[in-house]
């Protein structure tokens, strides 16, 4: 098999390169045939597949798969929650999260999510306040920051829900850690953000209004619909592996596991 790898060049992508050179190390032990470039890059006519950091880079329509990499799902919710962005690096197929072409492996048993030693917390009951967890100001396909801030906070005010917003740490610094906002949310609100997945642990019923969140099937989508409040396990099972850590890239093991979404 061949394989193009593209990241942006530049001080601040280095992360990307970094990547993309664990994961061809990793797949150099299957065999796999690559070569790393910096954006824009097209993928050849005898390319089995491409990968890239995020959906951004040019490419041709080639019909070539594409493997998209990102910052993992789960970050930790204390004040190191933006050092924490590269903890994990998530995989998807062909689009973004949620919405990308993906197998579930067979192995989606738990055995992996049990490794994490993360343990989801029991539904919450009442709280204080409804949080509303904004999305990058960047992402693709996403609202206008403002407006859907703007427009939640006057639904919220409509229904008589106290609100509480947690800025994007990208732009704004929030006075409190996620966990804290997290702590006495009664709800959490989003279009798609991947904060979302950290409500859905801590058992903060949470709202995913925009298409492509990876906490879909654990969310609900309408406010005018009851909170999900149902069984998180399966969900949990199969987010484990889609995301890895940067030695599992780099040893060839998290590999076979990605391969299977290759379709």
């Amino acid at each position: 098999m061949k394989a193009l790898l593209v990241a942006k060049s530049g001080v601040n992508y280095e992360h990307q390169r970094d990547v993309m050179l664990a994961l061809r190390l990793g797949m150099a032990r299957h065999g796999i045939e690559t070569r790393v470039t910096s954006a824009p890059a097209y993928p050849r006519i005898d390319d089995d597949f491409f990968v890239s950091w995020g959906d951004k880079i040019q490419t041709q329509e080639s019909g070539v798969p594409h493997l998209i990499l990102e910052c993992g799902y789960i970050n930790g919710t204390g004040r190191d929650y933006s050092a924490n962005r590269l903890r994990f690096i998530s995989t998807s197929w062909n689009r973004r999260h949620g919405l990308s072409d993906w197998l579930w492996p067979d192995e989606a048993n738990g055995e992996r999510w049990n490794a994490l030693g993360i343990e989801l917390q029991p539904w919450r009951q009442d709280r204080e306040y409804v949080l509303l967890l904004e999305q990058h100001p960047a992402d693709s396909g996403a609202p206008d920051v403002t407006m859907f801030r703007r427009d939640i906070i006057a639904e919220c005010e409509r229904r008589e829900w106290p609100c509480r917003v947690r800025y994007h740490p990208s732009n704004h610094r929030n006075e409190r850690t996620l966990d804290e906002d997290l702590a006495e949310a009664s709800l959490a609100i989003t279009w798609c953000s991947t904060a979302s997945v950290e409500a859905v642990i801590a058992g903060v019923p949470t709202y995913t209004l925009g298409p492509g969140s990876i906490a879909a099937p654990v969310t609900r989508h309408l406010l005018e619909h009851g909170p999900f409040v149902g069984d998180r396990g399966q969900w949990a099972n199969r987010l484990a592996y889609r995301q890895w850590t940067v030695s599992e890239l780099a040893d060839g093991s998290a590999w076979p596991h990605i391969q299977s979404g290759l379709q």
